[in-house]
C-alpha cells in the first residue's frame, strides 16, 4: 500500500490487491447468458481473479 502524510497527524492511504490464483471451480462456473444445444449449462474455462482497492483516511500519533 501506499500512505500520503498531509501533516504530521493526518494521512490517505491506497491498497491494491491482486490474486494471481483462479477462484473458482470449473464443474460449478457456469455460464449466465446461454446454454447448450440440449438446454444443459455449459461450464466455463476461463481464469476468475479478484481485485481489491481500498483507500483509507486515518490519524497518526
Amino acid at each position: 500500500g501506499l500512505a500520503f502524510y498531509l501533516n504530521q497527524g493526518l494521512y490517505v492511504g491506497l491498497r491494491v490487491n491482486y490474486g494471481l490464483s483462479d477462484l473458482t471451480r470449473t464443474e460449478r462456473d457456469v455460464s449466465r447468458k446461454e446454454l447448450d444445444d440440449s438446454n444443459n449449462f455449459i461450464f466455463r474455462e476461463d481464469k476468475d481473479r479478484n481485485l481489491t482497492l481500498q483507500a483509507s483516511v486515518g490519524f497518526s500519533f
